[in-house]
């Protein structure tokens, strides 16, 4: 396909479910921001959800999100992998703890592996991060804060490994230098992986 990134997130929120597009609420103006960090171009990216319906618990008149269960997740495989196989992204980045089991496994953990470098059924790389919901409902500004420059870094590295191009085609474990071809570009690896993990470092001795 023309988009050759894939992104994937839980399931729709209440703003996507009332417009009927992926990412348009408070949560895809976070993601937004990241992309323009990053210097992606939003167009170029195919969006969508492991899980296609909005769950939810009303709550007065708000629309409160229920997690999906496992059954959910499975009966809209079909949907995900029919996606997927069209698009055949080079990238794929699943964001939140649904979306990252459901494509690397129900043992994988966004908090042990985010930010790591895999090979998946669906694409030659493929990275976790946290959904951006994440960030929004930090306890506090400061918190708020470093949750973002996380994320962004996330998604920072994902956009380069869009450029760079490894020697071989897998299995990709953790992203090392060693991995790609032009020296130039993986110096410049190298730089974003020591300020992803300067941002990780502030956050685990916060």
């Amino acid at each position: 396909g023309d988009q050759q990134r894939g992104m994937i997130e839980p399931v729709p929120g209440a703003v996507e479910d009332r417009q009927n597009h992926v990412f348009v609420g408070p949560a895809g103006r976070v993601l937004d921001e990241a992309f323009a960090a990053a210097g992606i171009d939003r167009s170029t990216v195919f969006l969508t959800n492991a899980v296609k319906h909005f769950k939810y618990t009303l709550r007065g008149k708000r629309r409160i999100h229920d997690k999906p269960t496992r059954y959910e997740v499975r009966a809209c495989r079909p949907w995900l992998d029919a996606e997927l196989a069209l698009v055949e992204p080079e990238l794929l980045v699943v964001l939140g703890a649904t979306a990252a089991q459901a494509i690397l496994g129900t043992k994988f953990r966004v908090t042990r592996s985010r930010g790591v470098v895999f090979a998946s059924p669906y694409a030659r790389q493929t990275i976790a991060t946290v959904h951006p919901a994440s960030v929004l409902r930090a306890p506090d500004e400061a918190t708020r804060k470093l949750g973002r420059e996380m994320f962004f870094a996330d998604i920072a590295l994902a956009s380069s490994l869009q450029v760079l191009r490894p020697r071989q085609e897998s299995p990709l474990g953790p992203a090392t230098r060693d991995a790609w071809t032009n020296e130039k570009l993986a110096e410049e690896f190298d730089d974003l992986l020591a300020w992803r993990d300067t941002v990780y470092a502030k956050h685990r001795s916060s």
